[in-house]
């Protein structure tokens, strides 16, 4: 796990390979099934959730990675925003596989 911060606000972003797009999709499915909350976001890479408050918890799978992004900011919208366009930045960063 990694955290950046700037002018107070913290972002944690986690980066998990695995061994194949398979293994990364079952990866995102065993996740959807254990959390009851979330909101699909089949926009961000090759589909992904978010959850907890205001959906400020995000996760993502690009071919065989999956990405896990949490905002440390306190104000809710700024924690969305924050997590929101950070998740979208490492996807663009992130090659197509």
């Amino acid at each position: 796990m990694n955290n950046w911060e700037a002018d107070g606000q913290i972002v944690r972003v986690s980066i998990s390979a695995h061994g194949s797009s398979e293994s990364a999709a079952e990866a995102m499915r065993s996740f959807s099934s254990e959390t009851r909350t979330l909101d699909r976001l089949p926009e961000l890479g090759d589909g992904g959730y978010s959850w907890g408050l205001g959906g400020s918890n995000i996760c993502f799978r690009k071919g065989d990675v999956t990405v896990w992004v949490s905002s440390g900011v306190t104000n809710l919208k700024q924690a969305i925003k924050l997590s929101q366009e950070f998740a979208k930045l490492i996807d663009a960063a992130i090659p197509a596989s």
